[in-house]
């Protein structure tokens, strides 16, 4: 063959490749109005290797590269297409999204600017994209400002406000972020993106049916936007619904092939149902596509923890708490792991900082007290179980699940059906045991806590705590000599036990012999002198002796001797609110840390110095936070009716009114019935005070007060 007939071949070849990339395309359209998008890429490639200079088919590559979460392909093509002559405005947006798949926040804000070439709505989008990047990188004001000028070019640019609903998000204003999802809903009822992004926030808030809801709908608008089946799923996941997680990995493989989310998913759905080995299988499928899939690590480590292989466990789940620092679930489960590695020291080392940032978390004291047990130091480890009972009395039933950072249902029966379980596997987690004479204390089963006390003591022979589990079975049921002589046998057992000199104190106490209890302190302070239990105590002896100056004097000893603890703190606001000195009160809550401010019983005094002080307004922001975080409790509720009916907001108090009423169905607390009757009277309803104090009546037929009140709306 000649030179020149050998080129007219190629020629002619080149020209019938090129002609087939059009047919590609087409079909690839067709697999995509279909759903499956792996049938569209493979066209895509195939119109690609036809024609290499297809602009529009490796735009649409690029595109669906993203949809399907795969940044880095998303970036070669859509650079490809700008090198080919693509116009800016075609190819830069999508650059902005390879990026942020790929977390390359930086290389995106670098790489990404609108120009003047293109229109207003494609600059808005660019400026809306770099505001997304500047919010993943905790630039708010930047992110913020990005939005704003996005805005600016394009009032209705859905990115920019869907990147504002992000900004309240990250400040966790759930009520501000939802009702701003709701209006760019309504605006753009077709944005999938903004309702994952609802979903998201109704599924951090545990509103689960809501979110699946969403997600639901997102798939249907977008039913190639992975995001969506990934939310659904995780939805579906936390309302236990397996077989719906299922459906949603296989439909996933179906569209997108196997992607990390899908196997991510099915490892989840197969590690509730206990089938460890399929979620270990699918799992090290996600890491060896993403090494650094973070939530693959922990659920990798916590599956060879279930599985037995604690070293490898111990590898991931250390690995993972380097790159979480602070989680309470990782330290949980990595502290249980080098329980049973028989490595109490590196447990203290992870769940110590943890107890002191968490320290409310019944979990976490209990693991804590279970290695200082291993360590031998009975002490620590009886008070930090005992802590972690006191905080979370009906949820013994811990057993394998504590250490999975599970809890337990709060149904006392089967609570002790899992410690015995836990017991007779003889496992080494020794708090099984100690939980389930808890356990029957809880129950007021006295003999039966006794009982499994014994058995304990027949594995722990030479420790103090079963004498003391002992004692606590035998004070629970009254009988103070009998557990004085258990508690005296504990401290015989470990001489420098000071939890047992705590718990003869209580004898003590319950005794009606005060001297003796301070006795007891005493001697607790001279082998631990910033013991926070027994400073507590001595301020409320003297409290009760009238003696007001030594009890403060008490309160600020403990709180110096322990800066870190909280109820120091708050016992000494009591007291001067008590004496009406607020402005001290004031001060020393405005010491706390941001973690102890946010607790429940800060917020409560806190809402009262307010309420004391005439910022009623401000009491009214406190007191709704401590209904946010203590939903079901009835004075939280009471007391946001009264900040309320201060600040004049009748309609808001009488709902919150009704809603402590409607709570407290033990008729306990007459004054909720009262503080509503008042506000129906200073509201000039007659009627209605009138039908309050008939209630109040029938709930609480001893109390005067009711007929003072019925006889005041007649009045009126």
């Amino acid at each position: 063959m000649t030179l020149c007939a050998a080129a007219m071949l190629l020629a002619a070849t080149a020209k019938l490749a090129a002609a087939d990339a059009p047919t590609y395309m087409a079909d690839a359209q067709k697999y995509l109005e279909k759903g499956d998008a792996k049938s569209a890429v493979i066209q895509l490639k195939n119109a690609l290797q036809a024609d290499p200079g297809h602009i529009e088919a490796r735009l649409l590559l690029a595109a669906l590269y993203v949809r399907l979460a795969d940044g880095l392909g998303a970036e070669k093509e859509f650079k490809r297409a700008g090198q080919l002559g693509a116009a800016t405005s075609q190819w830069v947006p999508g650059l902005a999204q390879a990026l942020a798949l790929q977390n390359d926040f930086a290389g995106l804000l670098e790489q990404v600017q609108p120009d003047s070439s293109m229109n207003a709505a494609v600059q808005a989008s660019i400026l809306a994209l770099r505001g997304h990047a500047h919010l993943a990188l905790q630039q708010i004001e930047e992110a913020v400002a990005a939005y704003d000028q996005a805005l600016a070019l394009d009032a209705q640019n859905g990115l920019a406000r869907l990147g504002k609903a992000r900004v309240l998000v990250s400040r966790q204003d759930w009520e501000a972020a939802r009702t701003e999802l709701d209006r760019l809903i309504e605006a753009f009822p077709d944005l999938a993106e903004a309702r994952i992004e609802r979903g998201d926030v109704a599924r951090i808030r545990g509103d689960l049916q809501t979110a699946l809801d969403d997600f639901a709908k997102a798939i249907a608008l977008a039913p190639n936007n992975v995001r969506g089946y990934v939310g659904h799923g995780m939805t579906a996941m936390a309302l236990q619904q397996t077989d719906l997680v299922m459906a949603d990995v296989t439909e996933m493989r179906r569209r997108f092939g196997e992607v990390p989310f899908a196997s991510y998913l099915h490892a989840l759905a197969a590690f509730a149902k206990r089938d460890l080995d399929t979620a270990a299988e699918q799992l090290q499928l996600v890491l060896r596509a993403n090494p650094g899939h973070l939530q693959a690590q922990f659920l990798f480590g916590v599956v060879s923890y279930g599985k037995g292989d604690y070293r490898l466990a111990d590898e991931y789940l250390s690995r993972i708490a380097g790159s979480v620092p602070g989680s309470a679930g990782i330290s949980k489960v990595l502290g249980a792991t080098r329980l049973k590695l028989k490595d109490s020291e590196r447990a203290i080392a992870v769940l110590l900082p943890a107890v002191e940032a968490s320290p409310q978390d019944a979990q976490l004291l209990a693991l804590l007290g279970n290695a200082y047990m291993q360590q031998g130091d009975h002490s620590k480890a009886s008070d930090y179980l005992a802590r972690a009972v006191e905080l979370s009395p009906d949820q013994a039933g811990l057993r394998t699940q504590l250490a999975l950072g599970r809890l337990a249902t709060g149904d006392t029966d089967s609570a002790i059906s899992n410690l015995e379980s836990a017991v007779e596997l003889d496992q080494d987690l020794l708090q099984a045991d100690i939980l389930l004479v808890l356990s029957y204390l809880t129950k007021k089963e006295y003999a039966s806590a006794i009982e499994a006390a014994g058995a304990l003591g027949q594995r722990m022979p030479d420790s103090p705590i079963p004498h003391n589990l002992t004692g606590l079975a035998y004070l629970a049921g009254g009988q103070l000599e009998q557990a004085d002589a258990a508690f005296a046998k504990a401290l015989e057992k470990d001489p420098d036990f000071v939890v047992g000199l705590m718990n003869r104190a209580r004898v003590a106490l319950a005794g009606a012999q005060p001297d003796a209890a301070r006795a007891y302190y005493q001697a607790v302070l001279a082998k631990q002198s910033d013991h926070l239990g027994a400073m507590l105590a001595m301020a409320s002896l003297a409290q009760q002796a009238g003696d007001a100056t030594a009890a403060e004097s008490w309160l600020e000893r403990a709180r110096k001797a322990r800066p870190d603890a909280l109820q120091p703190v708050l016992s000494l606001v009591e007291q001067h609110l008590r004496r009406g000195d607020v402005l001290k009160a004031t001060n020393l809550l405005a010491g706390l840390t941001s973690a102890q401010a946010g607790q429940p019983a800060a917020l409560r005094l806190k809402g009262m110095a307010q309420l004391q002080s005439g910022d009623f307004s401000s009491a009214v922001r406190t007191l709704t936070q401590l209904v946010e975080a203590q939903p079901e409790a009835v004075e939280a509720w009471f007391q946001l009716a009264r900040a309320q009916a201060a600040a004049g907001d009748m309609a808001a108090s009488r709902s919150s009114f009704g809603r402590a009423a409607a709570l407290d169905g033990a008729n306990s607390i007459p004054l909720v019935w009262i503080g509503l009757a008042e506000l129906e009277l200073r509201a000039q309803d007659y009627p209605a005070a009138l039908a309050v104090s008939k209630d109040m009546q029938a709930r609480f037929p001893g109390n005067a007060m009711a007929f003072e009140l019925e006889a005041a709306a007649h009045r009126a």
